[in-house]
């Protein structure tokens, strides 16, 4: 069993004779007071506080994280995507930039990015495949490694251009307002969940493909147990089974509810495709909707991995476009 060393004994302690709670920790990042909510280790019988290595680095971690999220500074989570996303080492990566091979290291592994660094990251963030081939054929090209270079020229020579929007969340107000409008007229509607808001955002994703030629929106499609999913609609709405923007909204929610689907509707092609889907997939349930991606042979069943649940894995777009089960029915 672990032993931590208790500082007015002067002697070691076994774990079990500690636990950890959460206490506020205030700590100065680059001068600037921090405050979180954090955890400590402390004895049993004393309270008194022990030193534990481990919850130390994972207090300064969300110190450095509430720092970059105050500053609107990247992330090192993000940057580490980013180069993924690309196909890039961190040589190639740093190349690509115009940023020392140091800088993507340190920033990668949790030092906080200066301001300007943060800025010529954050530029590549949205996917621009004019502004992506200008950066390449303006950097030396010499200095990629040949998987390097491979990958980047068939990034700005085959990807896709993007479309008006950045995530599926940016999108996901469309539905969220048709559920709220319908939830408030109509008794026996039953409010828009989370899980069936990931599906229909699919089922908009795969139409306007086939409509367009383009992507709706530009994040990746995830195999998730329940089906195809998008992180940024998680995160905004972790934890929530039935969306709290349907159930019982804020006055000021209502209103940014309004401007966005306005906005959204704005598009003649977008609101077409929105509304299609919302008449043939909105009077389902969110069960159904997944019953209905979990068939034999559809993009989802033949991402999904079944060996490894967490394992979520990208279902691609030629996945989507190819599948015929859905839309034509």
């Amino acid at each position: 069993m672990k032993k931590y060393y208790v500082e007015s004994k002067d002697d070691f302690v076994y774990e079990n004779a500690t636990k950890i709670i959460n206490k506020p920790i205030t700590n100065s990042v680059k001068g600037i007071e921090i405050t979180i909510m954090g955890r400590a280790r402390i004895l049993l019988n004393t309270d008194e506080e022990i030193f534990d290595r481990n919850i130390e680095q994972e207090n300064d971690e969300k110190l450095f994280l509430e720092y970059e999220q105050r500053n609107n500074l990247i992330t090192s989570e993000d940057v580490l995507k980013l180069r993924e996303q690309l196909g890039l080492s961190q040589r190639g990566f740093a190349v690509f930039t115009n940023l020392s091979r140091a800088t993507i290291f340190q920033v990668e592994n949790g030092s906080i990015p200066s301001k300007k660094t943060s800025d010529i990251l954050k530029g590549f963030q949205e996917f621009d495949i004019e502004k992506f081939k200008q950066r390449f054929f303006e950097s030396d090209q010499s200095k990629y490694s040949k998987n390097d270079f491979a990958n980047l020229n068939n990034l700005v020579n085959t990807k896709n251009e993007r479309s008006l929007y950045k995530t599926a969340l940016d999108v996901a107000d469309w539905f969220i307002a048709q559920s709220f409008s319908t939830v408030n007229s109509d008794e026996e509607a039953t409010p828009i969940t989370q899980m069936k808001l990931h599906k229909l955002l699919y089922f908009a994703q795969k139409l306007f493909m086939k409509k367009n030629g383009n992507l709706l929106f530009n994040e990746d499609t995830l195999a998730y147990a329940h089906g195809p999913y998008y992180e940024s609609v998680g995160k905004k709405f972790y934890s929530q089974i039935e969306l709290t923007d349907v159930i019982n909204p804020s006055e000021d929610r209502k209103k940014d509810l309004r401007l966005h689907y306005n906005e959204i509707s704005a598009n003649s092609d977008v609101s077409g495709v929105l509304l299609e889907i919302w008449i043939k997939y909105g009077r389902y349930e969110a069960a159904e909707l997944r019953n209905m991606t979990h068939k034999p042979e559809t993009a989802w069943d033949r991402s999904y991995s079944y060996a490894n649940e967490k394992m979520h894995i990208e279902i691609s777009n030629e996945e989507i476009m190819n599948e015929k089960i859905f839309l034509n029915n």
